[in-house]
C-alpha cells in the first residue's frame, strides 16, 4: 500500500489563494477538496512540485471551478491525463444510499490491486453536503484515505461498508503496480511516523512525546532509567495503533487505539501500577512497526518485537514480574 503526498486544504500556505468562477470569491480553503485531491495524486506519481495551488489554477484557466460549489465532476481525468495518470469515472448517477453496485465492486477491485479512488463523499462521516477524497488503501474491510479537509482518525480509515454508503461517484487512478514505478524519481512514500510517551510513578508525571527512537540520548526512548512505567499513550501520523500494558502481578489490560494524558480509555496502563509488559499493532501504515522495553528489575533492554499477542513471549515485549522503565518505538 503506497500512501499519497497528503495535503489539507486549509494549509496555511494556500487556503486564502483565490480559487473562485466567475461572479464569486472562493478560496482553496472553503472550495478545493477536489483541487487538493488531484494534487495529492500528481505530486506523488508524477510531479512533486504541485500543490492545491497548481491543480486550482489548471482548473479555474480551464472552466472546472463551478459557481457556488467546489469542483465539477468533468475535472478529474483531463487534469490527470495533462500527466500523464490514467483516470477513469466509474459511474454517472448517484451511488449514495445505494451501497452495493458495479461501480463499487470495480472501485474495490482497484483498491485490492493496489490502484486509488477519488470519491465525491454524501452527507455523513466525511462531510454534511459534498466533499472530494481519496481512497488510497483497502484492507480486511477497512479503507485507507487522505482527507483533504481533515485529520480526524475516523475521516482518514474507517469501514468500506460505511464508504459505500455514503459515496456519490467515484474516479479510479491507475498507479503503476510495480512499486518502484509508483513514486516519481526522487519521491519515496511517507514513512508513517510514531509518537510515545510514558508517565513514571515516582513523581508522577508524564514524560515529553518522542518521535521514533535513537540509540544515542534520551530522546531515543521514553522513560527514566530507574523510575517504573504505569502508562503509555502511542498515536501515529497514520494508519491505526492499537497496544495493551500488562501490569506487574496483575494482567493485561484492554486494547486502547487512542492517544490522550488524561482520558484514561485512550492510554494504556492504569496509576500507580507499574506495567512489565506491553503489546502493539499498527495497520494502514508505510513501514514496519518495531518496538522493545527497558527492564529495571536487571537494568537491561530486551528485544526488538514486531509482533502482536498477548500469550506469545515472542510478540510482546517485556517479562512477567519485572517492572520496565523506558520504552523504544519505531518504524523501519
Amino acid at each position: 500500500m503506497i500512501k499519497p503526498v497528503s495535503y489539507l486544504q486549509r494549509d496555511s500556505r494556500w487556503k486564502n489563494h483565490n480559487y473562485s468562477a466567475k461572479g464569486e470569491k472562493k478560496t482553496i480553503g472553503s472550495s478545493g477538496c477536489g483541487v487538493a485531491a488531484a494534487a495529492m495524486v500528481i505530486a506523488t506519481l508524477k510531479d512533486r512540485s504541485v500543490t492545491p495551488v497548481t491543480t486550482a489554477e489548471w482548473s479555474m484557466a480551464h472552466g472546472y471551478k463551478a459557481l457556488n460549489q467546489g469542483t465539477y465532476y468533468s475535472y478529474f481525468v483531463p487534469q490527470l491525463a495533462a500527466y500523464g495518470i490514467a483516470c477513469r469515472q466509474l459511474n454517472s448517477s448517484s451511488l449514495y444510499g445505494i451501497p452495493s453496485s458495479p461501480a463499487h465492486t470495480e472501485a474495490l477491485n482497484a483498491l485490492q490491486r493496489g490502484d486509488w479512488i477519488i470519491a465525491c463523499m454524501g452527507k455523513g462521516n466525511w462531510t454534511s453536503s459534498g466533499h472530494f477524497i481519496l481512497v488510497y488503501g483497502y484492507e480486511n474491510g477497512s479503507i485507507y484515505v487522505n482527507d483533504p479537509a481533515s485529520t480526524a482518525a475516523s475521516r482518514l480509515k474507517n469501514t468500506w461498508a460505511l464508504f459505500s454508503r455514503q459515496v456519490k461517484t467515484m474516479w479510479s487512478v491507475s498507479v503503476p503496480a510495480d512499486s518502484s514505478e509508483n513514486i516519481m524519481p526522487g519521491l519515496t512514500a511517507e514513512k508513517t511516523k510514531v509518537i510515545y510517551l510514558s508517565h513514571r510513578i515516582p513523581g508522577n508525571t508524564w514524560g515529553s512525546e518522542i518521535t521514533g527512537y535513537n540509540t544515542v540520548n534520551s530522546m531515543g526512548y521514553s522513560g527514566s532509567f530507574g523510575k517504573a512505567i504505569d502508562k503509555i499513550a502511542i498515536r501515529l501520523s497514520q494508519g491505526t495503533i492499537t497496544y495493551s500494558a500488562h501490569r506487574l502481578n496483575g494482567g493485561w489490560g484492554r486494547d486502547i487505539t487512542g492517544f490522550s494524558t488524561t482520558d484514561t480509555n485512550k492510554y494504556a496502563g492504569s496509576a500507580g501500577k507499574a506495567i512489565d509488559a506491553v503489546t502493539i499493532k499498527a495497520t494502514g501504515i508505510t513501514g514496519t512497526l518495531k518496538y522493545r522495553v527497558h527492564r529495571k528489575t536487571d537494568n537491561k533492554w530486551g528485544n526488538w518485537i514486531t509482533g502482536y499477542s498477548k500469550t506469545d513471549t515472542n510478540r510482546y515485549a517485556g517479562s512477567f514480574g519485572k517492572e520496565i522503565d523506558a520504552i523504544q518505538i519505531g518504524i523501519e
